[in-house]
């Protein structure tokens, strides 16, 4: 009877056992997953997004916006995004969650987020990001799993907005091209300056005979 017993504990406690190394060879395999892609982004090609028209999206006095994305083709993307506060005082809102952002790209398909978001200026357990007036602070997010056949994603920001036309693959990082440098500046500093216009000769006035 005892080594009936203690049988049936024995394969418990093994059981046990390799359960808690599943658990713990899949956290260390998660942890060296994430350094992995960090380490392959390295040489990640940058895309500026700022003269893009993007959309932003309003997070109370706050806006969400990406600036620029790092992309590894068939590695991963990471997305620069930040929060800028255009008001004349300091304005904060709850530090994002990290279900918070999803990317999807334009076939339907969620990309694997890595890491992220993390917070520029913002520690560990903090409870709200803080942006100085007329500032803001850099949002970033690690994504892994694009694919060649989509070039583009939309992140999905809470259920406050979305943003569409984000690059995931380098293919999508052509620039729009740009006006000329006076064009585009709008400065009275560097436009060249504006020929004078000709202005119309003056009808001579009829001169009087003398008698």
């Amino acid at each position: 009877l005892l080594l009936a017993s203690a049988a049936p504990a024995a394969a418990q406690g093994d059981w046990l056992k390799a359960a808690q190394n599943v658990a713990r060879r899949s956290a260390v395999g998660g942890t060296v997953a994430r350094l992995a892609t960090h380490a392959q982004m390295l040489d990640a090609t940058r895309i500026d997004l700022e003269r893009r028209g993007l959309p932003t999206v309003a997070v109370g006095p706050l806006v969400f916006g990406v600036a620029a994305v790092d992309v590894k083709n068939g590695e991963g993307v990471r997305v620069r995004g930040y929060l800028h506060n255009s008001t004349a005082q300091a304005a904060a809102v709850p530090v994002p969650g990290d279900d918070l952002f999803v990317l999807v790209d334009s076939r339907g398909r969620r990309l694997e987020r890595v890491a992220g978001p993390d917070v520029q200026g913002v520690s560990e357990g903090a409870a709200e990001v803080t942006v100085p007036a007329l500032e803001r602070v850099e949002v970033t997010l690690l994504f892994a799993g694009a694919r060649a056949d989509a070039s583009t994603a939309t992140l999905k920001v809470g259920s406050v907005g979305m943003i569409p036309g984000i690059p995931v693959h380098t293919s999508a990082g052509a620039a729009p091209a740009a006006a000329g440098p006076a064009a585009a500046a709008g400065n009275v500093w560097t436009q060249a300056p504006t020929p004078p216009v000709p202005s119309a000769p003056s009808a001579a006035a009829p001169s009087t005979p003398t008698p």
